[in-house]
This record gives C-alpha cells, sequence and structure tokens, in this order.
C-alpha cells in the first residue's frame, strides 16, 4: 500500500472517530432518553456514559476522544505537507491504545459496554496499525534496503 493510500484511509478513519467522540461529548450533557444502543443491559451507552468513568479529570471522555482525533489528522494534514510526521504518528497512536485499554477496563468494571465507544477504539487501533505500516514502508525499508 502507498504513502498517499494509507493516509487517505487515516482521514476516514480520523474523521468517523473524531465525529463519535463530538457524539459522545455532546450525549454526555444531553441524556436523551431515545438512545440509540440500547441493545441490552450489556450493550448500553447509557451505563457506561452515566458510570463515574465517564469523565477523567472533570471532563467527558468525548472530548478527549475529539481531541486526540484532531491532533492525529494535524499529524496526517503535516504528513502530506512536510512529509515528516509519521513518528509522530507512531507514537501519539501508540498513546492512544494505552487509552483505549484505560476505557476498556472502565467498561470491565461497570459491566456495560458502549458500541460507540468500542467503534472509536476499533478506529484507534487502526489507525495505530496503519501508523506502523507507514513508519515502517517510510524508514524500516530505507535504512533496511
Amino acid at each position: 500500500m502507498n504513502k498517499k493510500t494509507i493516509l487517505i484511509w487515516m482521514i476516514i478513519f480520523g474523521l468517523i472517530g473524531l465525529s463519535i467522540s463530538i457524539y459522545l461529548f455532546q450525549d454526555y450533557f444531553l441524556k436523551e432518553d431515545g438512545y440509540l444502543c440500547e441493545a441490552t443491559s450489556f450493550f448500553s451507552c447509557s451505563l457506561a456514559r452515566d458510570s463515574p468513568y465517564s469523565v477523567l479529570f472533570g471532563v467527558p471522555l468525548g472530548a478527549f476522544g475529539a481531541l486526540w482525533f484532531v491532533i492525529f489528522l494535524s499529524f496526517v494534514y503535516f504528513e502530506f505537507k512536510e512529509k515528516l510526521w509519521s513518528k509522530a504518528m507512531l507514537v501519539w497512536s501508540a498513546f492512544g491504545i494505552l487509552f483505549v485499554a484505560y476505557f476498556i477496563r472502565a467498561e470491565i468494571l461497570i459491566g456495560a459496554m458502549c458500541p460507540y465507544c468500542t467503534i472509536t477504539h476499533v478506529m484507534v487501533l487502526l489507525l495505530f496499525i496503519f501508523s506502523i505500516v507507514l513508519y515502517r514502508n517510510l524508514y524500516i525499508k530505507k535504512v533496511g534496503g
């Protein structure tokens, strides 16, 4: 896969994650009854949203997610322009994986899984994988061969 294709996929995954994070942030305050993902007592956005784990330092997690995706998308933009940002994307996405691990642990502790949150977790994981591939294509192959 070439660099441009990887970056385009990163933009797509980043925008999906950003959109869902913004939705989760605004829903934290609106707490609408007509929630789209109340499938079972385990697949429940409201249980996750209303738990003590839905905020960190008094800030709803959706805000952190939105900020994370904005920063990641900024790195993608700069990689298109300056071609020096793949290492930053790799480090930032690894940082994102640590937070995903925290969020999954929180879902286990509350006994409920938020499907929207899970989509953002998958987007972070995909961005991490694509960051590894991009970094490998740009640096490891050049150094090794």
